[in-house]
């Protein structure tokens, strides 16, 4: 079989280098006769018998470049990671990296690198107050979605172009139009999404205005912005303060709190959703308690099969809730010398210890369309187990 391949490479070879002689350019995909398509394709399948298997639960995507498969998780139920997957995926979003003077706090100036540190949130004690609210957005009767910790934007940029690519009212509730608010603790990240945004509506032909950002503290400013229709907030991946190590001091500078959670539940009408990811089980078990211990949010989940409607306050079967010890158990754990043959980097290969309790609810997927954060791509390329939940708000009074 290998004497085959290097047969077939050495007669696409000879081909490629007498067409270049002959034209004074390399070929294109366009030049190629069909005899040495055929040959192409027989090297790809000899390459993929040679290669060693995909991992078990790995994405199954062929890199002919370099004659191995994909070593990334596959998104669950796909087959393939969110770089192959046959699913539409968003563009990038590209934000501008001029640094922009911040009238909150934060001197970070390369926004093209990621903070070196977290911030110490008690660092911005400004409180600040509501804006004109009308004049941010063209209709503040429309649900408004809110993104903490949101970066530099991109996540709910591409939920936004999601909702409104997909809208009308034969889709699931979450493709309605929406608005969207992002609030980030290093002012100079909510600057310059605010102005990649006011760069595409002067450059856009269709007008509207349905993303802000602005840098604050949330735990001091939540009640103070006074956000019209706020019926979803996004808490994904916050700072993991104390978490992976003993110390616990750092603990008090979490966002999510007692306090915060019960200000949330304040906020929220019945039916509206908090959505929080991290890939620290510790940090996601801390949020879950604070939310769930206001008696103010469920979760819901439901025991019927996914072709019939859930018996639930608001249904997800499109992300149905797995154990903690379920979800540990989709990724396959293989030891040094099994990962080096399929090329697969031990040290982002293992996962975190086995999780004792295993009456946990967690998502097994990503809601709201599948949108993914960066932070997403980076556990899913290191096979990092994301605690994920979505619980919605009930009508129990606080």
């Amino acid at each position: 079989m290998e004497e085959k391949l290097k047969e077939l490479e050495g007669m696409v070879l000879q081909w490629k280098e007498q067409f270049t002689s002959e034209n004074n350019r390399e070929p294109t995909g366009a030049d190629f006769p069909k005899e040495i398509l055929d040959y192409k394709n027989e090297m790809l399948e000899l390459y993929k018998t040679l290669a060693p298997p995909p991992t078990l639960g790995g994405c199954t995507h062929f890199i002919k470049r370099k004659q191995r498969y994909c070593s990334r998780q596959a998104t669950i139920g796909t087959g393939f990671c969110s770089t192959h997957r046959d699913a539409q995926v968003l563009e990038p979003v590209n934000l501008t990296t001029t640094a922009i003077e911040s009238t909150t706090t934060a001197k970070k100036k390369n926004l093209k690198r990621p903070p070196k540190r977290m911030l110490n949130p008690f660092f911005v004690n400004e409180v600040l107050s509501a804006p004109d609210w009308t004049k941010i957005y063209d209709d503040i009767t429309k649900p408004l979605c809110l993104d903490i910790g949101c970066a530099k934007g991109g996540y709910i940029q591409q939920l936004r172009n999601s909702c409104r690519a997909n809208s009308g009212t034969n889709n699931p509730i979450w493709r309605q139009l929406w608005n969207f608010l992002g609030i980030e603790l290093f002012g100079t990240l909510a600057d310059a999404a605010n102005r990649t945004e006011q760069e595409r509506y002067n450059s856009s032909e269709e007008k509207f205005k349905d993303l802000y950002y602005i840098g604050a503290n949330i735990n001091n400013s939540l009640m103070s912005l006074e956000i019209p229709n706020l019926q979803r907030v996004t808490f994904l991946f916050p700072d993991p303060w104390s978490c992976g190590t003993t110390k616990v001091k750092n603990k008090k500078r979490r966002v999510m709190s007692k306090e915060f959670a019960t200000n949330l539940a304040k906020l929220l009408a019945p039916g509206a959703e908090v959505y929080f990811a991290s890939d620290w089980h510790e940090l996601a078990l801390d949020i879950r308690n604070h939310l769930l211990s206001t008696n103010c949010f469920d979760i819901p989940c439901s025991s019927e099969p996914l072709d019939k409607t859930p018996k639930a306050i608001c249904p997800y079967p499109y992300v149905p809730t797995l154990t903690a010890q379920e979800l540990l158990s989709l990724h396959e754990k293989v030891d040094q010398e099994s990962a080096k043959k399929r090329l697969i980097d031990t040290q982002k290969n293992f996962e975190k210890s086995l999780i004792e309790n295993s009456t946990e609810l967690w998502l097994s997927g990503i809601p709201f369309g599948g949108v993914m954060t960066e932070r997403d791509l980076v556990c899913e390329n290191q096979w990092r187990t994301v605690y994920r939940l979505v619980v919605v708000r009930n009508k129990n009074s606080i």
